[in-house]
């Protein structure tokens, strides 16, 4: 076994530091945590050519260091621990010096792994998602920023529509975004709630979500006419006929609130209360109107009414013309309201908002493959409007 070297000389202090200042003494304790885990490293990783002395006087200095280090934070002599972490770097600098990570260096490896570790999770794990339009109220309000989980349903490639692990299909109820199905939209991430999923037979019929004949999620209505959910900057006024073709205008706009119960989640829809018509105006930066699809036409309006069935016989056509996910034609079946309901292909679900007559969703531009399911709604975690809702978990 090779002897031991003396113990080499340690360079003389830059200058006095008033260990006093707790700032000092802050940046005295950092440095020497850092060397007390680079100074083994360093041996570790040029042990054959440093030799056994160098590693043995590292170690004893290194030892030392720690022994400071333990009598912790308010009790150590951070003028003795000042000393001994100078007796360190010099001699870590001494048989080191090409090879110690400059302080450039660690900030843009520090740097560089907080990217990474950011970027893996958004890519991976979870990704903020924030609500830009009405079409989830009263569930989700314009500002909500929501954490979406992106490995509920399995993992895909970023970027892709690529999966690589699949743990589960989407369940009703549950709040999904995803990438809109058509091509021409440019992968536009939406969110909405899964309402039926492949060989569910759904319709909707007096406002009630009909599945395999039967209303589901024990749907109670809460109101018949109240005060309608708004986004930020819209106006309504309820449109009422005067008998000569015309129609005066009232303040205000009025909902029907149906409450729903899946076992695991309760949430409430509203509808534009039936036999109501509304005028409403949105500001050019809010998308909120629903679009109208029906004899071929299709536009953003700003007049909504009450829709409370789904399919009816004047959208059979435009239904059945979904080409852009090899769905056309497919799950139309004559037994439901109107002689109309939707059997789900295999491979996908329907989305609906729950702002039911003021939502763009599966109802107008089709069903959703679910390889374009994103991830699932977690919580909320901000609303500069309404602090109260933040932390408050989706539903």
């Amino acid at each position: 076994m090779s002897r031991r070297p003396k113990e080499p000389a340690a360079p003389p202090p830059a200058g006095a530091v008033d260990t006093s200042s707790r700032k000092i003494r802050k940046l005295l304790w950092d440095r020497a945590r850092y060397l007390r885990k680079e100074g083994p490293w360093l041996v570790r990783s040029h042990r054959a050519r440093i030799g056994e002395g160098v590693a043995w006087a590292v170690a004893d200095e290194v030892r030392a260091l720690d022994g400071l280090l333990q009598q912790g934070w308010k009790q150590v002599d951070y003028d003795a621990l000042h000393r001994q972490l100078d007796k360190v770097n010099g001699l870590l600098e001494q048989h080191f010096a090409g090879h110690r990570k400059s302080d450039g260096r660690r900030n843009v490896e520090a740097i560089s792994a907080a990217l990474f570790i950011a970027l893996f999770i958004r890519a991976f794990m979870f990704e903020p998602y924030r609500i830009p339009s009405g079409s989830m109220l009263p569930t989700l309000l314009v500002g909500d920023y929501l954490f979406v989980a992106k490995f509920t349903y399995g993992l895909s490639i970023p970027y892709t529509d690529k999966v690589i692990f699949d743990w589960r299909k989407p369940k009703r109820g549950e709040i999904v975004i995803f990438e809109h199905p058509k091509p021409d939209q440019n992968r536009e991430i939406l969110i909405k709630r899964v309402m039926a999923v492949p060989g569910d037979r759904v319709r909707f019929e007096e406002n009630v979500w009909y599945v395999n004949g039967e209303p589901w999620g024990a749907p109670k209505v809460l109101h018949r006419s109240a005060p309608c959910y708004l986004t930020p900057g819209q106006t309504c006024t309820t449109l009422e006929p005067t008998g000569d073709g015309r129609a005066s205008e009232s303040a205000g706009c009025g909902c029907e609130f149906i409450e729903y119960t899946d076992g695991e989640n309760t949430w409430v829809t509203q509808h534009i209360a039936p036999n109501s018509l509304c005028r409403c105006t949105v500001p050019e930066d809010v998308a909120s109107c629903i679009p109208f699809v029906g004899g071929g036409q299709s536009g953003m309006l700003s007049i909504v009414g009450n829709q409370p069935d789904w399919p009816t016989k004047d959208q059979t056509e435009f239904l059945s013309g979904w080409p852009w996910d090899g769905t056309r034609g497919q799950g139309l079946v004559n037994d439901g309201a109107n002689g109309r309901e939707m059997v789900v292909p295999e491979g996908h679900v329907v989305v609906l908002g729950d702002n039911r007559d003021n939502s763009a969703d599966s109802r107008f531009w089709g069903l959703v493959p679910i390889n374009l399911v994103r991830g699932k709604a977690l919580f909320i975690w901000l609303n500069t409007s309404h602090p109260g809702r933040i932390f408050h978990t989706v539903h």
